[in-house]
């Protein structure tokens, strides 16, 4: 009987760019969370034709299209940051702002990028992948959380992990304080809104192109939408949000601060219908509102600054 494998010894890391990985000791290297994990697929094509019986017959099965997809779950610091947000935004910073980039690079070092695992029975790396979906969520009395939902072109299996005699966490990246919802300040329309709970979520709405191949001819966003859920107490401070203009707020934005660092991000018109959730007896009542962040006139739905260095 095999000795069996857990979660707490699962590992994962990162190596910048396309084509061919090179796992190395400079490979990055993250602390995860519940959730994480590559997961490789690959079709089963069955040739569906008539046989003079209803069993299906095992012979008429051949392996189809390759697809990888996984999920990367952390608790960013700064410097984390830095590297992921431009795999999530779809290009470099200029200076410490990462913005929107209107397609996403396949090639070169900044945004794709490929993943290996080790599960203990076994390492699988997922190979040219972009960030389909990025959510930053902030609850009160508890770290920033950022989960990634990621697709690549390809899968493969028994590649060993980079040997950092001992030290799992051996990045820069991951060796910096991360953030707390207690760190934010955020203004909604120009006012200081205390806030319980927040998502901010980036869908880059990736799509998958197969051609006369098995794995994934290319990789391309389709469209693009940016929205913030906020969860804040209903109090007379609040109810300007539950009905906002059609043309939505301006000067919005949530502010993490930390030993010298701090991460911006900075929302064009954030639009919202009203609603209002059920009511719990044994609960507060809060208000709940869920946001679009759109571009207005000269600003973009979406930029985030990032400064890094203490």
């Amino acid at each position: 009987m095999g000795t069996p494998a857990v979660g707490s010894l699962y590992k994962l890391c990162v190596e910048p760019g396309h084509g061919t990985p090179s796992w190395d000791t400079s490979s990055e290297i993250y602390e995860t969370l519940d959730g994480t994990g590559i997961m490789p697929t690959q079709e089963r094509v069955y040739n569906a034709g008539m046989t003079g019986t209803r069993d299906e017959r095992s012979e008429r099965v051949r392996k189809g299209n390759k697809g990888v997809t996984a999920v990367v779950i952390i608790e960013p610091s700064p410097k984390d940051l830095d590297l992921w947000l431009p795999r999530i935004m779809g290009t470099a910073a200029a200076g410490d702002v990462f913005a929107f980039a209107d397609s996403m690079a396949t090639t070169g070092t900044v945004v794709p990028f490929s993943l290996l695992e080790e599960r203990q029975t076994q390492e699988t790396q997922a190979k040219d992948c972009l960030v389909n979906k990025a959510t930053f969520e902030s609850t009160a009395g508890s770290p920033l959380k950022l989960t990634m939902e990621i697709i690549g072109k390809d899968w493969a299996v028994g590649t060993s992990f980079p040997d950092r005699d001992g030290d799992d966490l051996g990045t820069t990246a991951v060796s910096d304080d991360f953030y707390l919802h207690s760190d934010a300040v955020y203004t909604l329309g120009s006012s200081a809104t205390e806030v319980i709970s927040s998502t901010l979520t980036i869908d880059n709405k990736l799509n998958v192109r197969y051609v006369n191949s098995t794995t994934a001819g290319f990789i391309f966003p389709q469209g693009r939408e940016t929205t913030l859920s906020v969860t804040t107490p209903y109090t007379s401070d609040e109810t300007d949000m539950f009905d906002v203009a059609a043309a939505g707020l301006t000067t919005n934005s949530i502010v993490y601060t930390n030993s010298g660092c701090s991460t911006t991000f900075t929302f064009g018109s954030l639009q919202a219908p009203p609603e209002l959730s059920p009511v719990s007896r044994e609960a507060e009542i809060t208000l709940t509102v869920n946001f679009i962040a759109r571009s207005v006139t000269t600003t973009d739905s979406l930029k985030i600054t990032n400064d890094a260095t203490p």
